[in-house]
């Protein structure tokens, strides 16, 4: 839910007597542009309604009594408050969606790099023939980058709470373990990038046409429920969304396991899939 409206019960009444009223506006800030963009159509909406109660009472009273016992307009003040980003700050949403696509970035390209670059240099037949089985051969070229992507995700994180000033008001605890589930899915991929890449040219390619895509249906700068409903439904299939709403939802809004599971379950389902059927693909690649 993006904003709230609060009335007060009897507003109708106590306006029509002449009294002050408030309503109140709360908003959802964590997407800065979007929660201004609301409170300028939400305050719009309530002026042009109050303008328009406010003539049809003169006119009606004006014509019950005349001039002579006409009372001024009741005052109506419009309260607004932001939560999860106060100041409205972009910083905040930016850096958190920023944060997916760098450890994507970070994990794909070097797991597909990793193994083109075997194949490239010819030592990739060693390892075929080499006493170790195709399963060992998928983890000793995706743990140590899981690992690798892990550290990365601590430095970003003090680097956005410490230098940038992002607030942080979930668990660490959640965070790293929807880093861990994230990890599995680009590992994945650049796993399964590496078996269709034959240069490192053509890998390189292949990590830019999976991220720009990847990206745009994330809701990291485009409000998914703003997009096509057929892209919105494609959106379910994109890793990189759950994971931004993971990390903003952890971030600012200092959200809980107890509402994020379902989130962490998806993410979860989609990253065993994709390692499941990127590892299988790779193994019959190398036999």
């Amino acid at each position: 839910m993006d904003i709230f409206i609060h009335i007060k019960n009897g507003f109708e009444k106590r306006l029509k007597q002449g009294k002050a009223e408030i309503i109140q506006l709360f908003v959802d800030g964590t997407d800065s542009s979007r929660s201004s963009m609301i409170l300028a159509s939400v305050n719009n909406l309530l002026q042009d309604y109050l303008l328009y109660y406010t003539k049809r009472n003169v006119a009606i009273e004006i014509a019950k009594r005349g001039n002579a016992f006409f009372s001024s307009p009741s005052f109506v003040e419009v309260k607004e408050r932001t939560f999860f980003n106060p100041e409205l700050s972009s910083r905040n949403f930016y850096l958190t969606g920023m944060f997916g696509l760098l450890i994507s970035m970070i994990t794909i390209v070097l797991t597909a790099m990793s193994i083109v670059k075997e194949r490239e240099y010819g030592t990739i037949d060693q390892l075929i023939v080499s006493p170790i089985t195709p399963a060992e051969l998928v983890a000793g070229k995706t743990v140590p980058y899981m690992i690798v992507g892990f550290v990365d995700t601590i430095v970003i994180s003090l680097v956005m709470i410490f230098w940038f000033k992002v607030p942080f008001n979930g668990s660490f605890l959640l965070l790293l373990l929807s880093v861990v589930i994230f990890l599995l899915t680009t590992t994945a991929t650049g796993l399964f990038i590496s078996t269709i890449s034959q240069t490192q040219q053509q890998a390189l390619l292949s990590v830019i046409l999976f991220l720009l895509p990847a990206l745009l249906f994330s809701g990291f700068a485009f409000p998914i429920n703003a997009m096509p409903e057929v892209i919105q439904l494609v959106t379910y299939f994109n890793p990189m969304r759950y994971f931004i709403e993971l990390t903003r939802s952890i971030f600012l809004k200092g959200t809980g396991l107890d509402i994020l599971w379902p989130k962490l379950v998806a993410l979860l389902a989609i990253g065993l899939a994709l390692f499941y059927f990127s590892s299988r693909k790779f193994a019959k690649h190398l036999e």
